[in-house]
């Protein structure tokens, strides 16, 4: 691997290491997840791929953690983006669900899917094989 690719490699990490720590610093209003995946060695070639996937209740939620990460980076005077990284890019959509959502949960003592019975409703807290509890996945 190339020394700027080594180098965008550690920002990067440096980057997310940050991040994690801004969302634990703030409040992260309406933040349900926010997943991170490394792929160090894509085969064949000497690139490492990154891909990031935060989930929002809202639209406005969104916006407004981005709003304030933007405004704070500009007063440390850091460019807006990716960290400085050289090989780095960005995409942001909202996705709206194309028909009624079934809950679904999942059963922390035996690992079962818990689900609601009808469209649109909470699943269960309380899976109906084992009695164990859910894991209360958000439902909005």
């Amino acid at each position: 691997a190339s020394d700027a690719g080594a180098l965008d490699l550690h920002r990067s990490a440096n980057n997310l290491r940050e991040r994690w720590r801004d969302f634990r610093k703030d409040d992260a209003v309406g933040l349900i997840a926010n997943f991170v995946c490394f792929f160090r060695n894509v085969e064949g070639t000497e690139m490492t791929k990154e891909i990031r996937i935060a989930c929002w209740q809202t639209e406005e939620d969104a916006s407004a953690w981005s709003e304030k990460k933007a405004a704070s980076a500009r007063r440390r005077g850091v460019a807006e983006g990716v960290a400085g990284l050289r090989t780095a890019g960005e995409l942001q959509l909202q996705l709206e669900p194309q028909c009624e959502i079934r809950h679904q949960d999942r059963c922390k003592t035996c690992a079962r899917l818990v689900e609601s019975d009808r469209l649109g409703v909470r699943a269960p807290r309380r899976c109906k094989a084992c009695g164990g509890s859910g894991h209360g996945y958000p439902f909005f």
